[in-house]
């Protein structure tokens, strides 16, 4: 690499194939999570030795004090005065608040300084922000009676202290609030789990990405996408998730005006408080790609009234299945659009349609010969005595249907995900398979599942402790009831 193509790479700044590393004393713990997800991709370039702070940090030696609105910046006072009135910020001139905010910086490698991105974003004029990102966007739509356009629409290309506390409104004007108790406090679930959904799209987009973010409003559930520059691939779970600021600058702001807490407090908040706002079981999804997806469900559709059709598909038999084991896979989540079938062919027809399409995306895992279908009449038997066969022991069943569609492997697959509902040993495993190969069962299925993470180990660091079970994992849960992963 010479020196005009080093110069190339550090002027695009970040993305899905270019990646930062300060490393200043030692090789960063994340370098080689980057590496894995390069690998897996279509490759990258890290670049040591190189500050990583977030696209908020960029530079803009030309912005000046008047391209912001000197009223943004007494709506900032206001909201941190309400959060702690001897703020040392309440006390500044307009260019101190930007300077203790770190949204004026000197690069010393460089020499260059100037306000940033970060500054722009919180406190520009809206010519000033579509200046520096034309591309700039956020929609927020409700589709509960018109899904291919909306019912309501709101676009922002404006501030981020504005563009918060409008999203908000339009929460608020489409979703009943409700309130908990916890012990003699008062909860307003509806701003709890909300404001960090809110705050997370704002504060942790990457916006030298021109994708606009979007917030979707449907009658079971809220999704919200942004353009994101990934460190991890797939669901984040409480378990798993390590947080990790992607505009430190932007949250610490928002945090001091009391719209943010911690780092990683939306998912720790919003799966603490959305069982009482929805249900129990409802659990909300936060998938990291380059486009982070965030999915909260407000109506909860699980297998229970789905289950007879889910065993009789896979052949197996709802009365060897132990009580709580059967009570799990029945809370399961099934898709909204899957769910809405109550026809057993239609409702099938399309949760196998789902596994198909997202099975083609399983790394190493030899499903085998899956067969493309159209027809939801192929889970119809023939039950009327014209179509009956003469011989009754000609007549497929539902089961000998879909083994052949799908093929053996992948019908086992789907069995291993009903048999992990509950923590299982490899034995008891292959004992409710019927699998008499360890090793074979171990190359062809266990092995390619824990890679995808469809199945984990109950004890990850000792792989041979003799207590070592096996569980589904939730991008398990998610592809079994028909989630786009």
């Amino acid at each position: 690499m010479n020196k005009q193509e080093l110069s190339r790479l550090l002027n695009s700044g970040e993305n899905t194939t270019i990646e930062y590393k300060e490393a200043k004393n030692a090789m960063p713990s994340s370098l080689f999570e980057t590496v894995a997800s390069f690998l897996n991709k279509e490759g990258g370039t890290i670049l040591l030795g190189v500050s990583d702070d977030g696209s908020e940090g960029k530079i803009y030696p030309a912005l000046r004090l008047e391209d912001f609105r000197e009223d943004l910046f007494e709506k900032a006072r206001r909201f941190i005065r309400s959060k702690r009135t001897d703020h040392p910020w309440l006390e500044e001139d307009y260019q101190g608040i930007l300077r203790l905010s770190n949204f004026y910086r000197k690069d010393f490698s460089t020499g260059e300084e100037g306000y940033t991105l970060a500054a722009a974003l919180m406190f520009g004029k809206d010519e000033t922000i579509q200046s520096i990102l034309p591309a700039y966007k956020i929609e927020a739509l409700v589709r509960k009676e018109n899904l291919d356009r909306w019912d309501d629409r709101l676009t922002l290309r404006t501030n981020l202290i504005e563009s918060y506390q409008l999203l908000m409104d339009f929460i608020r004007k489409h979703l009943p609030d409700k309130f908990y108790l916890d012990g003699d406090r008062r909860l307003d679930l509806r701003e709890l789990i909300f404001r960090e959904i809110v705050a997370n799209i704002i504060i942790h987009r990457e916006y030298t990405n021109p994708l606009s973010t979007e917030l979707i409003i449907f009658k079971d559930k809220i999704e919200t996408t942004n353009p994101n520059k990934p460190h991890l691939r797939g669901p984040l779970t409480l378990e798993s998730f390590s947080p990790f600021p992607k505009n430190p600058l932007l949250r610490k702001f928002f945090s001091e005006m009391g719209w943010a807490d911690e780092v990683g407090s939306g998912i720790k908040n919003v799966s603490k408080y959305l069982k009482y706002y929805t249900s129990d079981i409802a659990e909300p999804l936060f998938w990291e790609d380059d486009v982070f997806r965030t999915s909260v469900p407000l109506v909860i559709y699980t297998f229970s009234q789905k289950i007879d059709y889910l065993f009789e598909l896979l052949g197996v038999d709802k009365n060897s299945i132990d009580h709580k084991l059967l009570e799990t896979i029945q809370s399961f989540e099934i898709s909204s659009p899957i769910a809405f079938w109550e026809e057993k062919n239609r409702f099938l027809y399309n949760l196998v349609s789902s596994w198909l399409k997202s099975s083609t995306g399983i790394a190493g895992l030899k499903s085998c010969d899956i067969k493309p279908f159209e027809n939801p009449d192929f889970f119809e038997v023939p039950s009327s005595p014209e179509n009956v066969p003469s011989s009754p022991e000609n007549v497929p069943s539902l089961h000998e249907k879909s083994t052949n569609l799908l093929g053996k492997r992948f019908m086992t697959i789907m069995k291993i995900f009903i048999g992990t509902g509950l923590p299982i040993s490899m034995e008891q495993l292959m004992k409710f398979m019927n699998y008499k190969n360890r090793k074979s069962f171990n190359e062809l299925y266990m092995h390619p599942l824990i890679q995808n993470e469809f199945i984990k180990r109950t004890i990850p660091g000792k792989l041979k402790d003799p207590n070592q079970m096996y569980m589904i994992t939730k991008k398990g849960r998610l592809f079994l009831g028909g989630f786009d992963i």
